[in-house]
């Protein structure tokens, strides 16, 4: 369960991410930039991840 500020980075990364990369045969790495000072997330997940922001990220791999 993530805070609401959590939530709202999180839903940023799923919509906006600059880059989605196979970091490994089984992580996600995906960033996304908040601002134009550079702030920003990263979400390094496991694809076998069946979580919705994980199952959206996975779609860019293919991209």
């Amino acid at each position: 369960m993530e805070d609401e500020a959590d939530q709202s980075m999180l839903r940023f990364v799923k919509n906006y991410p600059e880059f989605v990369d196979a970091i490994s045969e089984s992580h996600l790495l995906a960033l996304a930039i908040f601002n134009s000072d550079g702030g920003g997330c990263y979400v390094f997940a496991p694809k076998s991840s069946q979580t919705h922001i994980v199952n959206e990220l996975k779609t860019h791999l293919d991209n």
